[in-house]
């Protein structure tokens, strides 16, 4: 159950910084 969490919380951490990343690249 915790090794599930850390998986669930890494990829929602790689989403966030692509989709921060992503606005950044289009309102520059």
């Amino acid at each position: 159950m915790w090794q599930g969490c850390m998986i669930l919380f890494f990829i929602l951490k790689k989403v966030f910084c692509l989709f921060f990343f992503y606005f950044y690249f289009f309102t520059l």
